[in-house]
C-alpha cells in the first residue's frame, strides 16, 4: 500500500477510536491559558462518511470566529463553514476567535510608551504631560488611573520587572528613573543612570539588568546591578541610526529598532561579556516600539509610513514569518504584552492606548466518521438475506462485518447477513489493522522518526543523510556529510537532529538544509530525542548516560546504572525513557520536581531493546530486538506485541495517530503497522413472516 493510502488510513487509532465518541484532545500549543476559549457546541459523536453538519460555535462577546480542520482527508471545512466527512476515521476541528482592537485607555498627550505588569496593570509615559500614569483595571473593563512619580521631563517610555519596579527613559533629563514599590501603595523614586543623550527606551530583562536605548548618541547602553542598590554602565553596541526603541527575550537577546534604517538589529550575548550584531527584517516603515515574548516572536510598532503593528514569528529556520495584527494607529510609539497574548499600543497621535485582543484557539474537538453499511435496510423479514455494502471513502482497506445479535443474523462466511428471527439485528463493520512499508532501496536503515504532518524520517547508517518520505510517498534527503547516523529526531519545527556514532555532538539541520552542531564532549552519541521545550536528550553510549541539553546550551546528566544504553524518548510530561540494551531493560526517568529523576524500569521479558518511542497518550513502544518484535507498554502496564518476525530491530518511532514504524537493518525499507477500526453499530428490524391461512374444508 503506498504513502496516500496510508497517510489516509493512518488516522485511525488512539483515544478517539478507543472512545467512540466525542474526545476533547489537549490544545497543541503552549502558553497562558485564554479567561475564555471557544468550542463546538453540537458537535457530533460520530458521523458517517459523505454526511454534512454546520458548526455552532460557543463564545462570549461579538467576535468573529472560524473552524479549521486538523484532519483534511477525514474532513473538510468549506468557507461557509459547512463540514463535509470525506472518509472514515477521527475528524478534529478546532474552533478560533480573530483578534480584536479597542481602546483601553485615553486623554494622554502624546504617550510614548506602554507596559504591562503581570496582574495586568498598565504603565504609560504620558509624555507631553511630563508623567507617568498607573493604570489598575478596575473590574469593570476599565481603568482607575494614578500619577505616579515627579519631576520627568518629557518621559519617552517605561518598563517593568517582575518585582514591580518601573523604569522611566526620562528623555529631555538624560536619565533613567527608578520607581520602586513602596508597601503602602506608594513607589520612591531615585536616578539609575544618567549621561544620555534623548534616551528614548528602556527595557528590562529577568536578571534585573537594563537597558537603555541612548538615542542621540546611536548607540545601546546595558545598566547592571551591582548588588549594592545601583548599577554599573556599559555600552554593549552602538553605530545605530536613530534608534527608537529594545526588547529583551530569552537568553539575554536584544532586539534594537533602528528606526531611519527601517530594520530591526539583533543583539545576542556571545559567551564572553560581549554581543555579536545581526539583522531581522527590513522595510519597516519607521519602526518605533519593540515587545518579544517567551518564543521569540516579536512585535514591532511602526510609527512612521506604517501606523500598525507587525508580528515576527520564528519559522524554525532561522527566519521569520511577518503579518499585521493592528492598524488605524497615528504614530504608535510603544507595545508591550501581557501573560495572555493581549498587545497593548501607546498610540501616540491619538493620544490614547489601544487593546488588541489575543486570537484565542479553542481545544481541538474530535468525533468519528465511521465506515457504514451503506445499503443497510431499516426492516427486513425473517428468511430474508442480504449482502453488506461497506462505504469508507476513497481509500481502500480490508473490511468485514460481525453481528452482536447472533440469534437474530446470521454474517455467512461470504459476508452476506442472514435474518433469522424478529427482533433487532445489529451489525457493525471493521477494517483491520494494515502492514506496510515507507520506502525502498534503503542500506540498513537504524533510525526513524515521524513528524506531526506524518513525514518519515530514515537514517542509513553510512549514506552520510537523512531520507524524508512525505504521506503522498515523496522522497527527498537532507543533511550531508553525516558519519554513521544511528538515532535521529524531529522537534515541533520540523528540524531534525542526528545522533552520529563516534562523534562527539549531534548534528541540527533545519528545514531550510543549514547544519549546526549540539551539544559537544559527547561520548559517542547513538540515540537522541527533543521535547516541546526545545531540550535535546542525547545517549551518551560509551559514558553510559544521558545527557539533557537546554536551548541555552546548559548541559545535565541524567540516569545512572546504564550499562548499553542505546534509545531515547521523552514524553509531554517530561519523563525520559532510556533502552539498555545490555540490562534488556526500559528505565523510566521521572521529574521529581526539583530539577532531578528519579528512576524506575517500565516493561519486562525484553532481550537486548534498541530503540523505544513514547506516544501523546503516554503508550510505550520497545524495539525489542533480541526477540525480534516490537510490544506496546500502556499506561496501565500492560504489554502486546504490535509485530513479530522483525529481527536486527534498531528504532520505533510512533505518530500521532498511533501507526508504528519500525527500521530494521536486514531490510531495505521501513515497516508500518497502521491501527484496526472499527465502525458504529447500526440496526435493522427484523419481522416474523407472516402466517399463511389455513385452508378448512367444508
Amino acid at each position: 500500500m503506498n504513502r496516500t493510502v496510508t497517510s489516509l488510513v493512518r488516522r485511525l487509532s488512539g483515544a478517539t477510536v478507543a472512545a467512540l465518541g466525542l474526545v476533547v484532545l489537549a490544545p497543541l500549543s503552549g502558553g497562558a491559558a485564554a479567561p475564555a476559549s471557544p468550542s463546538i457546541s453540537n458537535i457530533p459523536i460520530s458521523v458517517a462518511v459523505g454526511g454534512t453538519f454546520t458548526p455552532a460555535i460557543s463564545f462570549s462577546g461579538s467576535v468573529a470566529t472560524s473552524v479549521t480542520s486538523l484532519t483534511p482527508s477525514s474532513c473538510s471545512v468549506a468557507q461557509s463553514g459547512v463540514v463535509t466527512f470525506l472518509q472514515f476515521g477521527a475528524c478534529t476541528l478546532e474552533s478560533h476567535v480573530a483578534a480584536s482592537q479597542s481602546m483601553a485607555a485615553n486623554g494622554f498627550s502624546y504617550p510614548g510608551g506602554v507596559t504591562v505588569n503581570s496582574t495586568g496593570t498598565l504603565f504609560v509615559a504620558d509624555t507631553n504631560n511630563s508623567q507617568i500614569k498607573e493604570l489598575t483595571p478596575n473590574g469593570s473593563g476599565g481603568y482607575s488611573q494614578t500619577a505616579i512619580g515627579s519631576g520627568f521631563n518629557y518621559p519617552k517610555n517605561v518598563a517593568v520587572d517582575s518585582s514591580g519596579n518601573v523604569f522611566v527613559s526620562d528623555q529631555y533629563n538624560n536619565r533613567i528613573e527608578e520607581l520602586s514599590p513602596d508597601g503602602n501603595g506608594g513607589y520612591t523614586q531615585s536616578t539609575i543612570g544618567s549621561g544620555f543623550s534623548y534616551p528614548r527606551n528602556v527595557a528590562v530583562d529577568s536578571s534585573g539588568n537594563v537597558y537603555v536605548v541612548d538615542t542621540d548618541n546611536s548607540r545601546v547602553v546595558k545598566l547592571t546591578p551591582d548588588g549594592s542598590g545601583s548599577y554599573t554602565q556599559s555600552t554593549i553596541a552602538s553605530g545605530f541610526v536613530n534608534p527608537q526603541a529594545a526588547a529583551v527575550g530569552a537568553n539575554g537577546v536584544v532586539y534594537v529598532s533602528d528606526f531611519n534604517g527601517g530594520s530591526i538589529k539583533v543583539l545576542t550575548p556571545d559567551g564572553s561579556g560581549g554581543y555579536t550584531q545581526s539583522q531581522i527584517g527590513s522595510g519597516f516603515g519607521g519602526p518605533s516600539g519593540l515587545a518579544v515574548d517567551a518564543a521569540g516572536t516579536l512585535y514591532v510598532a511602526e510609527g512612521n509610513s506604517g501606523n500598525k503593528v507587525d508580528v515576527l514569528t520564528p519559522d524554525g529556520s532561522g527566519g521569520y514569518t511577518q503579518t499585521t495584527v493592528g492598524t488605524g494607529f497615528v504614530y504608535p510609539g510603544g507595545v508591550a504584552l501581557d501573560n495572555s497574548g493581549n498587545v497593548y499600543v501607546a498610540d501616540t497621535y491619538n493620544g490614547r492606548i489601544e487593546k488588541i485582543g489575543a486570537p484565542i484557539d479553542g481545544a481541538p474537538q474530535s468525533f468519528l466518521v465511521t465506515p457504514v453499511i451503506s445499503n443497510v435496510p431499516r426492516i427486513a423479514n425473517a428468511g430474508a438475506s442480504f449482502t453488506p455494502a461497506i462505504s469508507t471513502g476513497p481509500s481502500p482497506a480490508v473490511t468485514s462485518v460481525t453481528s452482536s445479535t447472533p440469534s437474530i443474523c446470521r454474517v455467512n462466511a461470504n459476508r452476506s447477513v442472514s435474518y433469522l428471527a424478529q427482533g433487532i439485528c445489529t451489525l457493525a463493520s471493521h477494517i483491520a489493522s494494515i502492514q506496510t512499508t515507507v520506502g525502498s532501496g534503503l542500506a540498513s536503515p537504524w533510525a526513524v522518526a515521524v513528524d506531526a504532518a506524518g513525514n518519515v524520517y530514515v537514517a542509513q547508517y553510512s549514506s552520510g543523510y537523512i531520507d524524508k518520505y512525505t504521506p503522498s510517498g515523496v522522497h527527498s534527503t537532507l543533511g550531508s556529510g553525516l558519519v554513521n547516523t544511528v538515532g535521529i529526531a524531529v522537534d515541533a519545527y520540523g528540524n531534525v537532529y542526528a545522533a552520529n556514532s563516534g562523534t562527539t555532538h549531534v548534528v541540527k539541520i533545519t528545514p531550510g538544509g543549514a547544519q549546526s552542531n549540539v551539544g559537544s564532549g559527547l561520548s559517542n552519541p547513538v540515540a537522541v530525542a527533543v521535547d516541546a521545550a526545545g531540550n535535546v536528550f542525547v545517549v551518551n553510549y560509551s559514558g553510559h548516560f544521558v545527557d539533557k541539553i537546554a536551548p541555552d546550551g546548559t548541559t545535565t546528566t541524567l540516569g545512572s546504572g546504564f550499562t548499553s544504553p542505546y534509545g531515547v524518548a521523552v514524553d509531554s510530561l517530561g519523563n525520559v525513557y532510556v533502552a539498555d540494551l545490555q540490562n534488556s531493560q526500559i528505565a523510566k526517568l521521572t521529574p521529581d520536581g526539583s530539577g532531578g529523576y528519579t528512576q524506575s524500569e517500565v516493561g519486562s521479558g525484553f532481550s537486548s531493546p534498541q530503540g523505544v518511542a513514547v506516544d501523546a497518550s503516554g503508550n510505550v513502544f520497545v524495539a525489542d530486538t533480541g526477540n525480534g518484535r516490537t510490544v506496546k507498554i500502556n499506561q496501565s502496564g500492560n504489554q502486546t506485541t504490535v509485530n513479530s518476525n522483525f529481527y536486527s530491530a534498531r528504532a520505533v518511532a510512533v505518530d500521532a495517530s498511533g501507526s508504528v514504524y519500525m527500521a530494521n537493518t536486514n531490510r531495505t525499507d521501513v515497516e508500518e503497522v497502521i491501527p484496526s477500526f472499527d465502525g458504529l453499530a447500526q440496526s435493522i428490524t427484523v419481522r416474523a413472516l407472516p402466517s399463511r391461512p389455513r385452508l378448512v374444508k367444508t
